[in-house]
């Protein structure tokens, strides 16, 4: 293949390192914890530093939660209650992988009025055909500019990958296709399907910090968050898996520029604590692997800021990322193809991989502690 051509070559290799164990910090501050009789749990800090009220709603209802028949719909969710209501605004929203939460900062004076309002819009809300609409036709455009992006589609593009098997559990799963085809009616079917299974009182919590008495505050969450019951059963989560048998994929996008080549190479079998130590050994100042590929002329790889080791982790799925961007050697005579380039990076951290000692992980653990 010519070298004019955009390679990345994702290589998912299975890798063993030794497990990790950190000790959690000592938390210095206390917490005062409740389980309400609806079965939502309530976490209280006293901050008499603040002169507002932080309250954090936490849903178990992110992409990992997401099947073929929802994708995206956990996310449309999030928007649609983000802007409905005309008393809250919310300090930020977030629909990660594993929850959905909702920040909101407040005076004091305000709190009961506002949880009220915001127990309702968790456990009752009442979305109009106009709002899911709007909120629809956004979406839609926001996957189809996505797809559009180089960036996006190489994200998209791994994890479609990497974990074949389901997709659709990641924020790049949620595909222009998914969701043309989606009317309103579809989508408030999905969304109070939503409602009714994820979000109700078993399955949520409430983070509340800042100048107020804990007693007091608790007889506002029972009066209003506590006030809401559901019967419904919590789906059950099947954990994410990499199911694609193939380890190397190589991918083209025309804007990209045709000199360069990005190699991505992805551990999957890791846990977090052992994709943590990786993460450290490799970007230990004292670790050869990235001075290692910066000796290899025929890599061309600008600088150590073009090679990037991070773990990435969620509640079922953890990952070692190395990636680099190479550039076309300048050596006419020792000029390697893409693919070429790519193998020779994978040889360089390999045999940096074997060379791994036991004092290399008690080194990486420590610092982590």
């Amino acid at each position: 293949m010519s070298v004019k051509k955009f390679i990345i070559s994702i290589c998912i290799l299975f890798f063993s390192f030794l497990a990790l164990s950190i000790e959690p910090s000592s938390i210095f501050t206390k917490t005062n914890e409740y389980k309400l009789e609806n079965g939502c749990d309530v976490f209280l800090l006293e901050d008499t530093s603040s002169a507002f009220i932080r309250i954090d709603v936490s849903i178990k209802a992110g992409f990992s939660y997401q099947t073929p028949d929802n994708t995206g719909f956990f996310k449309l969710y999030s928007r649609i209650l983000q802007n409905y209501s005309s008393q809250i605004r919310f300090n930020d929203v977030q629909c990660n992988a594993d929850s959905t939460r909702y920040i909101i900062e407040i005076p004091y004076l305000e709190f009961p009025t506002i949880m009220n309002e915001l127990s309702q819009l968790i456990y009752s809300p009442s979305f109009s055909d106009k709002m899911i609409e709007e909120e629809l036709s956004k979406l839609k455009k926001e996957t189809v500019d996505n797809e559009k992006n180089p960036a996006n589609f190489i994200n998209s593009a791994i994890d479609s990958r990497v974990f074949s098997l389901s997709p659709w559990k990641h924020d790049s799963g949620i595909y222009p296709s998914l969701l043309k085809k989606s009317s309103t009616e579809k989508a408030r079917s999905l969304l109070a399907s939503i409602c009714e299974k994820w979000y109700i009182p078993q399955n949520s919590a409430l983070f509340i910090s800042g100048n107020f008495d804990s007693e007091e505050a608790l007889k506002i969450i029972k009066q209003t968050f506590g006030a809401f019951y559901s019967s419904a059963i919590i789906p059950s989560k099947n954990p994410q898996t990499t199911g694609n048998s193939k380890k190397k994929f190589v991918l083209y996008h025309k804007d990209i520029s045709p000199e360069l080549t990005q190699v991505v190479v992805q551990y999957t079998s890791l846990n977090r604590g052992q994709a943590a130590v990786a993460e450290e050994i490799f970007n230990n100042p004292s670790s050869k692997v990235k001075s290692d590929l910066l000796l290899i002329k025929e890599l061309n790889i600008p600088g150590s800021d073009y090679i990037n080791i991070s773990s990435a982790g969620k509640k079922d799925s953890n990952r070692l990322i190395i990636q680099t961007l190479m550039q076309t050697s300048n050596d006419k005579k020792n000029k390697k193809s893409s693919i070429q380039q790519t193998n020779l990076f994978i040889e360089s951290l390999t045999k940096n991989l074997s060379n791994i000692t036991a004092n290399d992980f008690y080194n990486a653990k420590q610092n982590l502690i």
